[in-house]
């Protein structure tokens, strides 16, 4: 991690126009540039991409060669940027900063639960939501209306796409928790073939 504040690094990324991308919890990356730091909080430049005040978002930036990650929540958007019209978004509450080691991209990253029948769930584009990753396990959250075939002390298969070959772990549903329009699942791993393998995947995901 560089030396300087996560501040003073999106402040220079502003002053460079640093290109970034951003992603919805359930969604797909967006391009867009840096433009500024306010007292209010972060502006960044991503056209006509639709989001909403109040959501929740990871951001990727590329500064000097290095490239550095951390999560936020959007202010506002439609913020008037000088020459590009009314397309900034302002972004607060800046957690989990830290450098990351590559450009994220929709298509190379993916976990996905898979049941023992039918279609698995992919927890970082699709319907459900990756709430904590560890190399003994993960928990998601889902919404109520998704059907799942996940059972209490059942056991399904968790796949990593995207930091080489694909990686299978068996993991067991340990809690389904009801919630307000969610359920929140726990799966700790139970079989993990190649462990040093593991260790590396899951630390390369934990770092996205």
């Amino acid at each position: 991690m560089s030396e300087l504040s996560p501040k003073a690094l999106l402040d220079e990324a502003g002053k460079q126009r640093a290109p970034c991308r951003v992603r919805p919890r359930k969604g797909a990356w967006t391009s867009g540039v840096v433009v500024r730091v306010e007292r209010a909080g972060i502006i960044l430049m991503l056209g006509d991409a639709p989001f909403n005040g109040g959501e929740d978002v990871r951001v990727w930036f590329s500064l000097d060669g290095r490239n550095y990650t951390f999560e936020a929540s959007i202010l506002r958007s439609g913020v008037p940027v000088p020459d590009r019209g009314r397309g900034g978004l302002l972004i607060g509450l800046v957690e989990d900063f830290r450098e990351a080691q590559q450009e994220p991209t929709a298509a190379d990253l993916a976990i996905e639960v898979l049941p023992p029948t039918g279609r698995g769930i992919e927890l970082l584009a699709g319907s459900g939501q990756l709430v904590d990753l560890s190399v003994e396990g993960l928990s998601f959250v889902v919404p109520s209306e998704v059907a799942l075939k996940f059972v209490a002390g059942g056991t399904v298969r968790v796949r990593f796409s995207g930091h080489g070959a694909p990686h299978l772990v068996t993991a067991r549903v340990r809690e389904l928790a009801p919630g307000d329009g969610h359920f929140l699942y726990e799966l700790p791993f139970s079989e993990v073939e190649d462990q040093r393998r593991h260790l590396d995947v899951v630390e390369a995901f934990r770092r996205r």
